[in-house]
Formats: C-alpha cells, sequence, structure tokens
C-alpha cells in the first residue's frame, strides 16, 4: 500500500521482533522494551496477574502518548493485530474531522442491538489519532494517573473522559474501523481496518481460518488474490 508505512515509527516488547523489522524496514523507526523484569515482579498468585501486567503496558502507552503530544507530534495509535484492508492513510481520516483533538474506534456492531443499548459509543481503544494539544496532553496524563488507582482498562477510562466536552473526541463509524465484534455481523460491509483482540482460546490466525476470513496461503505467505475487495 502505498505510503502506509512513511509515518510509521514501531514500539516493540520483543527484541526479535525489533531485529526483524530493523532487518526488513531499516527506514522505520522501532524502540524495543524489555517487560521481563516486570513481570517476574508480578507475584503469580496475584488476582488477575497477566491483565496487571497487560496494563502497565497501556500505562505506557498513555505516557507515550502524553509525550508525542507535549512535542508538538500529531500521530495515530495502532496495534499490530490490527488488519487493513485499504489503505488507511491515504484516506486522511483526522483532516474530516477538524475540530476533533482525539477521534476513536468504538467496540461493538452495527447489527447488533446490545451494543447500542447497552454499550453506545464506547471506546476500544485499539486505534486512535491524537491531535498535539495541551488538551490531549492532559487527557493521557489522566488517563495514566486513574489507571495508578483503578485496575481498568484504559478503554473504559478513555470513554469516561470523553464525556467532557473539553477534550473534544469523535468516534469513528465502524465500517471505517471495527473491533473483531465485526465477526458477529452478516460482514456485507468490510471495514478499512479490523482489530481482532477477540476472547477465543484460538490463535488469531486459526481464528480467521474458522470465519473464513482467509489471506495466507499454507506455507504463510500472503494469498495476493484474497486480499483485494
Amino acid at each position: 500500500m502505498p505510503n502506509s508505512i512513511k509515518r510509521l515509527a514501531v514500539v516493540s516488547f520483543d527484541p526479535e521482533t525489533e531485529k526483524e523489522l530493523n532487518r526488513l524496514h531499516p527506514e522505520i523507526p522501532t524502540v524495543s522494551l524489555d517487560f521481563s523484569a516486570v513481570r517476574s515482579a508480578v507475584p503469580e498468585d496475584l488476582e488477575n496477574h497477566r491483565y496487571v501486567v497487560y496494563q502497565l503496558i497501556l500505562m505506557l502507552r498513555s505516557h507515550i502518548a502524553a509525550v508525542l503530544s507535549s512535542r508538538g507530534i500529531s500521530f495515530w495509535s495502532m496495534q499490530q493485530d490490527s488488519i487493513w484492508t485499504e489503505n488507511f492513510v491515504s484516506m486522511n481520516v483526522e483532516q474530516h474531522y477538524p475540530d476533533s483533538l482525539l477521534i476513536f474506534d468504538t467496540v461493538g456492531n452495527d447489527q447488533v442491538s446490545i451494543f447500542q443499548k447497552k454499550m453506545p459509543g464506547w471506546i476500544c481503544g485499539s486505534t486512535f489519532f491524537v491531535r498535539a494539544s495541551p488538551v490531549t496532553v492532559d487527557f493521557f496524563k489522566k488517563v495514566a494517573l486513574i489507571m495508578t488507582r483503578r485496575q481498568s482498562p484504559d478503554s473504559s477510562i478513555m470513554t469516561y473522559l470523553c464525556g467532557a466536552p473539553c477534550y473534544k473526541c469523535a468516534k469513528l463509524p465502524r465500517w471505517v474501523i471495527s473491533s473483531s465484534n465485526f465477526f458477529m455481523g452478516n460482514r456485507n460491509v468490510t471495514p478499512v481496518i479490523i482489530q481482532v483482540d477477540h476472547e477465543s482460546k484460538l490463535p488469531k490466525m486459526e481464528l480467521f481460518k474458522r470465519e473464513n476470513f482467509l489471506f495466507v496461503n499454507d506455507d504463510g505467505t500472503c494469498n495476493a488474490s484474497a486480499t483485494k475487495i
């Protein structure tokens, strides 16, 4: 996809991933953060042990977002388990929301009514845009601060904070970006980005096979014909 990695920088928690990225794309700025000491410091018998470690990673993401914004850098934050079906960069989505300081994806599926009834506008948090501003610096500092006092997903905290008009949050339609709730519907409309944060115990590629969402050959190479919408 043309220019899809032009603005890309990568934060990795796996040194081997960083090495491979540097080998394949030396032009992409990458940094690897070793969380092994943090993992070992969290007692194994602590309730929700694995989520405590994950929450620390989410806190770090909020700190990174605050620092980038404080340096005048506007950016999209995106997770590695997001599938692009079209060139998202070429859409210049943030230009369609000139008055918004923050742009978020949401959980749910437009075909499943419970999301509109129980969780309207609930942020997913896998993909979001930050417009550099003292306001967005304050936003992510607050997210990180609350996470030091509450065991909670950052997405729920961001949803709560976006209730304050001063943060000027916008929510993207699900045809642009969808969570894995996309697989709950009939898939008549394929989102530009699908973030696969699923609850199944299956590996993600196995989940795709089960859902007949195939784009990889048996040898691991990309099936180019399957990626054409």
